[in-house]
C-alpha cells in the first residue's frame, strides 16, 4: 500500500561509482526532481557507492489504494493508461504469470485500455495517439532489453574477473551514453503515458524499467495476431489473465 507523498526505492549493486555522476549530497534524484534528504530522515544514500531511483508512487493497486493529486491533474491518455495498468493486477489468476510477463500484459491492456476510452469520448485522434503510445512502448522495450543484455554481460565479465573494475565502469557509461542518445533522438514521438528514457540512467532505473520491458515485445505480439484492436486485444488478455492456468495459456499463445 502506498499513500501519497510515498516514496519507493530501487537501489543496485552492480558497479557504481563514478559510472553516474552522484547527486548532490542533500537530495535524491526523481521523476519529479531532487527530493532533499533532509524531508525524509530515513532515506539515506550513498550515491556515490550506489546506484538509486526514487520516485513518488502515482498509483498502486487495491481498493484502500488513494488517488494521488498528480494522478487527477493527469492528462486523460496518463490517467486512464494508468488506472487500467492497475486494475488489471487485481484480475483473477493473474498472480500466476511471473512477474516481468505481468507488468508486460499490464502496460498493453492500459494503453490500450485508454485508446478504448478516447473511442468513448469521440476524440478518434487520441484513440490514435493512445494506440500510437503502445507501439513507442516496443520501440522503449528493444532499447531497454539491448542494454540490460549489455551491461549484465558486463557486469557478469567482471564478476568472473575477466575485466578490471575501470574497464566495467567506462563500459557503463558508454552503454548508458548510447541508451540516452537512443531515448532523444530529435524528431521521434514523445509518448504521455510513460517516459521513452528510464527515468534515472544508472543500474537502478535501468532495473525498473527491464521489469516492464523484458516481456513486452512477446506480449504486443498478441495485439498485431488480433488485428491491432485494442479491444479485441484486451478481451484476450483478460480471458488469458482470468483464471488458474494463465501462465500456461500465455505461452501457449
Amino acid at each position: 500500500m502506498s499513500r501519497p507523498g510515498t516514496f519507493i526505492v530501487k537501489v543496485t549493486d552492480a558497479p557504481t561509482s563514478s559510472a553516474t555522476p552522484p547527486a548532490a549530497s542533500s537530495c535524491l534524484p526523481t521523476t519529479t526532481g531532487c527530493v532533499p534528504l533532509s524531508r525524509k530522515p530515513g532515506c539515506r544514500f550513498d550515491t556515490a557507492k550506489l546506484d538509486v531511483f526514487v520516485y513518488p508512487a502515482e498509483a498502486m493497486a487495491g481498493r484502500d489504494a488513494p488517488v494521488t493529486d498528480a494522478l487527477a491533474a493527469a492528462e486523460p491518455t496518463r490517467r486512464d493508461f494508468v488506472v487500467a495498468h492497475e486494475d488489471f493486477h487485481e484480475q483473477q489468476g493473474v498472480r500466476q504469470l511471473e512477474p516481468a510477463l505481468k507488468e508486460a500484459v499490464f502496460m498493453l491492456a492500459g494503453l490500450l485500455t485508454a485508446a478504448e476510452a478516447a473511442s468513448l469520448r469521440d476524440d478518434l485522434e487520441e484513440r490514435d495517439r493512445a494506440i500510437t503510445e503502445a507501439d513507442l512502448f516496443l520501440d522503449k522495450a528493444h532499447r531497454v532489453n539491448a542494454a540490460h543484455r549489455e551491461l549484465r554481460a558486463l557486469y557478469d565479465a567482471y564478476a568472473r574477473g575477466e575485466i578490471s573494475a575501470t574497464e566495467a565502469l567506462a563500459g557503463k557509461r558508454e552503454a548508458f551514453a548510447r541508451l540516452r542518445e537512443q531515448c532523444d533522438q530529435q524528431g521521434a514521438p514523445r509518448p504521455q503515458a510513460f517516459h521513452p528514457c528510464p527515468a534515472a540512467m544508472n543500474n537502478a532505473g535501468l532495473a525498473f524499467d527491464a521489469t516492464y520491458t523484458r516481456e513486452y515485445p512477446r506480449v504486443h505480439a498478441l495485439f498485431e495476431a488480433n488485428g491491432r484492436d485494442p479491444k479485441r486485444t484486451i478481451e484476450a488478455l483478460r480471458r488469458l489473465a482470468g483464471s488458474p492456468g494463465a501462465a500456461e495459456r500465455f505461452v501457449a499463445q
